[in-house]
């Protein structure tokens, strides 16, 4: 693989058969990448890449706060939620890895040394379990209330949607941070993504469904993206 460097920073140049120039700061660790017409010389490369060079420092920048700031959540008295209620994380060492929750705190027992890593997968772990309990009772509620069946549904840690569908399969998907909102949130998906089943898109009859199945939909949406 190609690189160029500037102002100290590693740009892996990646060539392919497209017309345009594309670049892009990768997450976690800020890595910097520049997608490229297979015959563009290195000093047209060198300058888009220095014409952007502010931007790459400034995204890097926002990727390393990103993570003090996920890092931090995962120390002794941070807050996190449970269904909309905040909770004191409280992490200790312990013969066996488990999280309880109890007088509004969040105890973490981690098993072999304390890192933001093993926190974080004991808390998705938990916060999956309340999730898929709660779905088991909700779910068949909302069936039978619309008339709409899933052919299966999967907890996953999406970044940009709350849910989605699949009308070909019938697959539902619900994200695992829904475990932190309020359970009407929760209800609010599961409706949304029933509804879906019937209606594809997002246009007047869809509306008009949601209206009929679950009328305080909008309030409900509200406080999710709130």
């Amino acid at each position: 693989m190609d690189y160029i460097e500037l102002d100290g920073i590693r740009i892996s140049v990646k060539r392919k058969n497209i017309k345009n120039l594309h670049l892009r700061v990768k997450p976690p660790d800020g890595e910097a990448e520049m997608t490229a017409p297979l015959f563009v010389g290195r000093e047209v490369l060198r300058e888009f890449a220095s014409s952007r060079l502010q931007w790459i420092k400034q995204r890097r920048a926002e990727l390393e706060e990103k993570a003090r700031a996920e890092k931090a959540g995962y120390e002794n008295g941070a807050l996190r939620y449970l269904w909309g209620r905040p909770l004191r994380l409280r992490v200790e060492n312990d013969a066996r890895t488990r999280v309880t929750e109890k007088d509004g705190e969040l105890a973490v027992s981690l098993r072999g040394g304390i890192t933001p890593e093993k926190t974080a997968d004991a808390l998705k772990a938990w916060y999956r379990g309340e999730l898929s309990a709660r779905i088991a009772l909700r779910m068949p509620y909302w069936e039978e209330l619309t008339g709409l069946r899933c052919s299966a549904w999967q907890i996953r840690d999406m970044k940009t949607r709350w849910g989605s569908c699949s009308t070909a399969t019938g697959k539902i998907r619900i994200n695992l941070r829904l475990a932190q909102k309020d359970p009407v949130c929760l209800d609010f998906v599961l409706v949304h993504e029933l509804t879906h089943l019937e209606q594809p898109d997002h246009g007047a009859r869809f509306k008009a469904l949601m209206d009929e199945y679950m009328p305080a939909w909008r309030e409900a949406r509200k406080k999710l993206n709130g």
